[in-house]
């Protein structure tokens, strides 16, 4: 039985199209004793991982199977005692790394998730116009 308390800030997400599209997640929980560390009273900081252990088959629908992963990551969350704080759904590679690509609509289905389970809407439809401006400014 796990007695310290966990929390996690969300979901975070993968996407593959490399034999058939489909999706998997993760989640990363901690202890609430993280910077309260105090080894002579055997407080000692702890931190789990979550997984699916397989890519969910999005089967003609991304929506189905991302919501399959979302809330089974969710559920066997809560069943170890993981509370989420603040949470909201993030995607691996956030749109921008060629290495994790994301399919066309990507953002729209992370903020129906979100919605669906009343978390926060990930950040990434700003982010993603903010990239597109210069990072830098040119003086004159």
């Amino acid at each position: 039985m796990i007695r310290k308390r966990y929390w996690s800030t969300g979901i975070r997400i993968e996407f593959t199209d490399h034999h058939s599209p489909a999706w998997g997640g993760e989640v990363d929980f901690f202890d609430d004793t993280l910077a309260d560390q105090d080894p002579e009273r055997g407080l000692i900081s702890t931190y789990g991982h979550l997984q699916t252990r397989y890519f969910v088959p999005s089967k003609g629908s991304h929506r189905d199977a991302l919501t399959l992963v979302t809330d089974t990551l969710l559920r066997d969350a809560e069943q170890l005692g993981v509370e989420f704080r603040d949470p909201t759904i993030y995607a691996t590679g956030e749109g921008v790394d060629p290495d994790y690509p994301l399919p066309e609509g990507w953002i729209d289905l992370f903020e129906e998730q979100a919605d669906r389970l009343g978390w926060a809407k990930p950040p990434y439809r700003d982010e993603m116009r903010a990239w597109r401006r210069p990072r830098l400014r040119v003086l004159d």
